[in-house]
């Protein structure tokens, strides 16, 4: 997790994401091998779904429980149409 290929820095908004989804037990039953598979395609998801996250994620309000909302919510939205690799 939050593994950062050479001269490819991961954004701060991706890291909290990543974090978020981590620290709120999002990613239990995601087998081990599939992580960074599904950190990967969560971002790509997000930054198409849900772009207005970056910038609400960048804002000076910090994490409100209004945007803790709409950052779970997007995450939802990604499991329930997620395959790992394994199910590929």
């Amino acid at each position: 997790m939050l593994k950062q290929l050479q001269y490819k820095p991961m954004k701060v908004a991706h890291q909290v994401i990543v974090l978020f989804a981590a620290t709120k037990k999002y990613l239990m039953d995601i087998a081990l091998s599939d992580i960074l598979d599904f950190e990967a395609k969560l971002i790509e998801y997000i930054d198409t779904k849900y772009p207005e996250l970056e910038k609400e994620i960048l804002g000076k309000d910090g994490l409100t429980d209004a945007l803790n909302d709409k950052i779970a919510s997007a995450i939802e939205a990604f499991k329930s149409g997620y395959k790992s690799l394994s199910e590929v």
